[in-house]
Protein backbone atom coordinates (compact mmCIF):
# COMPACT_ATOMS: atom_id res chain seq x y z
CA UNK A 1 0.00 0.00 0.00
CA UNK A 2 1.25 3.27 -1.47
CA UNK A 3 2.07 6.30 1.33
CA UNK A 4 1.47 10.18 0.48
CA UNK A 5 2.02 13.07 2.64
CA UNK A 6 0.39 16.37 3.46
CA UNK A 7 2.27 18.47 0.91
CA UNK A 8 0.36 16.45 -2.07
CA UNK A 9 -2.91 16.92 -0.98
CA UNK A 10 -2.66 20.51 0.21
CA UNK A 11 -1.06 21.30 -3.47
CA UNK A 12 -4.10 19.40 -4.93
CA UNK A 13 -6.52 21.44 -2.77
CA UNK A 14 -4.69 24.92 -4.08
CA UNK A 15 -4.56 23.53 -7.46
CA UNK A 16 -8.54 23.62 -7.17
CA UNK A 17 -9.94 27.03 -9.48
CA UNK A 18 -9.59 30.11 -7.80
CA UNK A 19 -12.50 32.14 -7.48
CA UNK A 20 -14.98 29.08 -7.73
CA UNK A 21 -18.56 29.68 -6.67
CA UNK A 22 -19.35 26.35 -6.09
CA UNK A 23 -17.79 23.03 -4.32
CA UNK A 24 -15.21 21.61 -5.44
CA UNK A 25 -13.51 17.58 -4.44
CA UNK A 26 -10.41 16.44 -3.84
CA UNK A 27 -10.60 12.65 -4.04
CA UNK A 28 -8.35 10.73 -1.90
CA UNK A 29 -7.35 7.16 -2.25
CA UNK A 30 -5.06 5.32 0.21
CA UNK A 31 -3.14 5.92 3.57
CA UNK A 32 -1.47 9.60 4.12
CA UNK A 33 0.54 10.44 6.65
CA UNK A 34 0.21 14.46 7.45
CA UNK A 35 3.38 16.02 8.41
CA UNK A 36 1.46 19.31 8.12
CA UNK A 37 -2.23 20.74 8.79
CA UNK A 38 -4.50 19.96 5.65
CA UNK A 39 -5.62 23.83 4.97
CA UNK A 40 -9.35 23.97 3.67
CA UNK A 41 -10.28 26.99 2.04
CA UNK A 42 -14.35 27.93 1.12
CA UNK A 43 -15.81 25.82 -1.70
CA UNK A 44 -13.57 22.94 -0.70
CA UNK A 45 -14.62 19.49 0.02
CA UNK A 46 -12.27 16.20 0.66
CA UNK A 47 -13.68 13.02 -0.12
CA UNK A 48 -12.25 10.77 1.99
CA UNK A 49 -14.39 7.32 1.42
CA UNK A 50 -11.22 5.24 0.72
CA UNK A 51 -8.48 6.83 2.69
CA UNK A 52 -7.28 7.30 5.85
CA UNK A 53 -4.65 10.31 7.32
CA UNK A 54 -2.86 9.19 10.06
CA UNK A 55 -1.29 12.16 12.14
CA UNK A 56 2.90 11.48 11.67
CA UNK A 57 4.59 11.68 14.72
CA UNK A 58 5.58 14.79 16.39
CA UNK A 59 3.61 17.12 14.27
CA UNK A 60 1.31 18.21 17.34
CA UNK A 61 -0.62 20.34 14.90
CA UNK A 62 -4.56 19.54 14.37
CA UNK A 63 -5.09 17.38 11.27
CA UNK A 64 -8.13 19.53 8.96
CA UNK A 65 -8.18 23.27 9.81
CA UNK A 66 -10.33 26.33 7.60
CA UNK A 67 -7.86 28.56 5.54
CA UNK A 68 -9.18 31.97 7.36
CA UNK A 69 -10.37 31.55 11.49
CA UNK A 70 -10.25 35.30 12.14
CA UNK A 71 -12.85 36.18 9.11
CA UNK A 72 -14.29 32.78 8.69
CA UNK A 73 -14.67 30.09 5.81
CA UNK A 74 -17.67 29.01 4.24
CA UNK A 75 -18.72 25.71 2.39
CA UNK A 76 -16.41 23.30 3.82
CA UNK A 77 -17.02 19.55 3.22
CA UNK A 78 -15.47 16.53 4.79
CA UNK A 79 -17.36 12.93 3.47
CA UNK A 80 -16.18 9.47 4.50
CA UNK A 81 -12.51 8.11 5.93
CA UNK A 82 -10.77 7.84 8.89
CA UNK A 83 -8.75 10.30 10.61
CA UNK A 84 -5.85 9.00 13.37
CA UNK A 85 -4.49 11.27 15.01
CA UNK A 86 -1.67 9.62 16.29
CA UNK A 87 -2.12 10.51 20.33
CA UNK A 88 1.09 8.12 21.33
CA UNK A 89 3.42 9.61 19.07
CA UNK A 90 2.84 13.39 19.50
CA UNK A 91 4.32 15.93 22.20
CA UNK A 92 2.86 17.32 25.35
CA UNK A 93 0.34 19.83 23.16
CA UNK A 94 -2.85 18.10 22.65
CA UNK A 95 -4.41 18.64 18.56
CA UNK A 96 -7.73 17.93 17.02
CA UNK A 97 -8.54 15.50 13.95
CA UNK A 98 -10.94 18.57 12.56
CA UNK A 99 -10.49 22.07 14.26
CA UNK A 100 -13.03 24.54 12.23
CA UNK A 101 -13.54 28.04 13.72
CA UNK A 102 -16.14 30.50 12.34
CA UNK A 103 -16.88 27.81 9.13
CA UNK A 104 -20.60 28.12 8.27
CA UNK A 105 -22.33 25.55 5.52
CA UNK A 106 -20.29 22.91 6.79
CA UNK A 107 -20.90 19.18 6.05
CA UNK A 108 -18.68 16.33 7.81
CA UNK A 109 -20.29 12.73 7.23
CA UNK A 110 -19.57 9.12 7.36
CA UNK A 111 -16.15 9.83 8.86
CA UNK A 112 -14.36 8.07 11.97
CA UNK A 113 -11.91 10.12 14.33
CA UNK A 114 -9.56 7.98 16.47
CA UNK A 115 -6.85 8.56 18.63
CA UNK A 116 -6.72 12.88 18.61
CA UNK A 117 -4.82 14.32 22.22
CA UNK A 118 -7.92 16.92 22.05
CA UNK A 119 -10.98 16.66 20.26
CA UNK A 120 -11.48 13.83 17.84
CA UNK A 121 -13.93 17.04 15.70
CA UNK A 122 -13.72 20.85 17.10
CA UNK A 123 -16.42 23.46 15.56
CA UNK A 124 -16.22 27.23 17.27
CA UNK A 125 -17.99 30.18 16.23
CA UNK A 126 -15.02 32.27 18.06
CA UNK A 127 -17.52 33.93 19.30
CA UNK A 128 -19.73 35.32 16.38
CA UNK A 129 -22.84 33.47 15.25
CA UNK A 130 -21.69 30.84 12.73
CA UNK A 131 -24.50 28.95 11.40
CA UNK A 132 -25.68 26.28 8.76
CA UNK A 133 -23.96 23.05 10.07
CA UNK A 134 -24.36 19.37 9.37
CA UNK A 135 -22.78 16.35 11.55
CA UNK A 136 -23.81 13.20 10.58
CA UNK A 137 -22.40 9.49 10.92
CA UNK A 138 -19.54 9.81 12.95
CA UNK A 139 -17.79 7.54 14.97
CA UNK A 140 -15.41 9.19 17.74
CA UNK A 141 -13.13 7.05 19.63
CA UNK A 142 -10.05 7.48 21.37
CA UNK A 143 -9.80 10.93 21.56
CA UNK A 144 -10.28 13.11 24.62
CA UNK A 145 -13.21 15.03 24.11
CA UNK A 146 -15.23 13.22 21.00
CA UNK A 147 -17.28 16.14 18.87
CA UNK A 148 -17.06 19.45 20.57
CA UNK A 149 -19.13 22.24 19.06
CA UNK A 150 -19.12 25.70 20.93
CA UNK A 151 -18.96 29.61 21.33
CA UNK A 152 -21.72 30.96 19.38
CA UNK A 153 -22.50 28.19 16.33
CA UNK A 154 -25.72 28.25 15.78
CA UNK A 155 -28.36 26.17 13.56
CA UNK A 156 -26.19 23.10 13.58
CA UNK A 157 -27.68 19.60 12.78
CA UNK A 158 -26.11 16.59 14.45
CA UNK A 159 -27.30 13.42 14.09
CA UNK A 160 -26.26 9.75 13.91
CA UNK A 161 -22.88 10.16 16.40
CA UNK A 162 -21.29 7.59 18.46
CA UNK A 163 -18.61 8.22 20.92
CA UNK A 164 -17.22 5.91 22.73
CA UNK A 165 -14.02 5.17 24.79
CA UNK A 166 -12.98 8.86 24.76
CA UNK A 167 -10.78 10.51 27.96
CA UNK A 168 -13.17 13.12 29.07
CA UNK A 169 -16.91 14.05 27.36
CA UNK A 170 -17.94 11.93 24.58
CA UNK A 171 -20.40 14.47 22.79
CA UNK A 172 -20.14 18.12 24.38
CA UNK A 173 -22.67 20.93 23.22
CA UNK A 174 -22.08 24.25 24.10
CA UNK A 175 -23.85 26.25 21.39
CA UNK A 176 -28.05 27.91 21.11
CA UNK A 177 -30.24 26.48 18.24
CA UNK A 178 -28.55 23.25 18.03
CA UNK A 179 -30.89 20.07 16.74
CA UNK A 180 -29.12 16.63 18.17
CA UNK A 181 -30.59 13.07 17.54
CA UNK A 182 -29.70 10.09 17.52
CA UNK A 183 -26.65 10.05 20.09
CA UNK A 184 -24.54 7.52 21.79
CA UNK A 185 -21.83 7.74 24.12
CA UNK A 186 -20.63 4.24 25.09
CA UNK A 187 -17.56 4.16 27.97
CA UNK A 188 -16.46 7.82 27.67
CA UNK A 189 -13.94 8.10 31.20
CA UNK A 190 -15.91 11.48 32.15
CA UNK A 191 -19.60 12.32 31.08
CA UNK A 192 -20.89 10.83 27.86
CA UNK A 193 -23.07 13.39 27.15
CA UNK A 194 -22.73 17.80 28.27
CA UNK A 195 -25.23 20.29 27.30
CA UNK A 196 -24.13 23.51 28.86
CA UNK A 197 -25.38 27.27 28.48
CA UNK A 198 -28.00 26.59 25.71
CA UNK A 199 -31.04 28.33 24.36
CA UNK A 200 -33.11 27.24 21.22
CA UNK A 201 -31.68 23.74 21.30
CA UNK A 202 -33.86 20.07 20.59
CA UNK A 203 -31.95 16.57 22.07
CA UNK A 204 -33.55 13.73 20.90
CA UNK A 205 -33.09 9.90 21.21
CA UNK A 206 -29.72 10.32 23.40
CA UNK A 207 -28.22 7.30 25.07
CA UNK A 208 -25.40 7.25 28.13
CA UNK A 209 -24.24 3.94 29.06
CA UNK A 210 -20.78 3.01 31.12
CA UNK A 211 -19.55 6.24 30.88
CA UNK A 212 -16.57 7.23 33.83
CA UNK A 213 -18.59 10.13 35.20
CA UNK A 214 -22.39 11.29 34.99
CA UNK A 215 -24.13 9.65 31.82
CA UNK A 216 -26.27 13.16 30.30
CA UNK A 217 -25.11 16.60 32.49
CA UNK A 218 -27.12 19.63 31.31
CA UNK A 219 -25.49 23.07 32.89
CA UNK A 220 -27.65 25.42 31.64
CA UNK A 221 -30.82 24.65 28.75
CA UNK A 222 -33.49 27.29 28.50
CA UNK A 223 -36.20 27.25 25.91
CA UNK A 224 -35.27 23.73 24.74
CA UNK A 225 -36.57 20.34 24.59
CA UNK A 226 -35.57 16.92 24.85
CA UNK A 227 -37.38 13.06 24.67
CA UNK A 228 -35.92 9.84 24.73
CA UNK A 229 -33.03 10.42 27.07
CA UNK A 230 -31.45 6.94 28.24
CA UNK A 231 -28.84 6.59 30.25
CA UNK A 232 -28.06 3.79 32.62
CA UNK A 233 -24.52 1.91 33.95
CA UNK A 234 -22.50 5.28 34.45
CA UNK A 235 -20.25 6.11 37.36
CA UNK A 236 -17.90 3.82 36.49
CA UNK A 237 -14.81 5.56 37.79
CA UNK A 238 -16.60 5.24 41.11
CA UNK A 239 -19.98 3.67 41.26
CA UNK A 240 -23.19 5.48 43.09
CA UNK A 241 -21.07 8.59 42.70
CA UNK A 242 -22.74 10.19 39.83
CA UNK A 243 -25.99 10.50 38.34
CA UNK A 244 -27.04 8.67 35.54
CA UNK A 245 -28.88 12.01 34.25
CA UNK A 246 -27.76 15.73 36.27
CA UNK A 247 -29.44 18.70 35.84
CA UNK A 248 -26.70 21.09 37.84
CA UNK A 249 -28.85 23.78 39.86
CA UNK A 250 -26.23 25.90 39.81
CA UNK A 251 -26.49 26.88 36.19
Amino acid sequence: EMEYDAAAIQQRVDQLPAGRQSIATVTLSGTYTLEQSLVLPDYTRLDLSDARLVLDDGVNLPMIVNSDPTNGNHHIEIIGGVLDGNKAGQGAGRFQGIWFVRTQQVRVMDLEVVNCGADGIRLSGGGQHTRDVVLQNLRLSGNQRGLTVMYAMRNVFVSDIYAIGNEEVGVYSDHSEGLYRNICANENDGTGIFIRNIFGGSYNNLTATRNGGIGIEVVGMVSSLGSNWHAHNNSRNSEGTYSDIFFDPGA
